[in-house]
């Protein structure tokens, strides 16, 4: 299994905020990031941070747009949490965790949380598991 934080040169960069925000009124962009987000093609020619063509954001699309955009009501009424811990939750072991994070969007390590019951899923996510776990709900 890839490591996700491999090749960062400043590994706490996504955990914690690293001293550099306070020593250079900034962060530094892992080299995995950089490369991600293609910046060196971005940033030709810029040399220093005062540069203004040095400033970049950061805009994060994941779930936080997902969970503004679910409602509760999408969900079936006989699908609450009692029906995902006895129904649900204990066929998720037969799952592999690939399919459970490809079909719901998250990481593996949650995934397998998930799998494993440590972690309860966003109830989003309940018709998707019922579903992939043979359970029309």
């Amino acid at each position: 299994m890839k490591l996700e934080c491999s090749n960062v040169e400043f590994a706490i960069w996504r955990k914690k905020v690293d001293k550099s925000l306070f020593e250079h009124n900034g962060t530094t962009i892992p080299e995995w990031a950089n490369r991600m987000w293609h910046l060196p093609d971005i940033c030709v020619g810029v040399s220093s941070r005062n540069d203004i063509r040095a400033e970049a954001s950061v805009v994060y699309k994941g779930t936080l747009v997902t969970n503004s955009s679910w409602s509760p009501s999408s969900v079936p009424a006989s699908l609450n949490a009692e029906f995902y811990i006895k129904k649900i939750q204990p066929r998720l072991k037969y799952l592999k965790v690939r399919e459970i994070a490809q079909a719901i969007h998250v990481s593996q390590p949650y995934a397998a949380f998930i799998r494993s019951g440590r972690r309860r899923p966003h109830p989003r996510h309940w018709q998707v598991l019922a579903g992939l776990v043979g359970i029309l709900a």
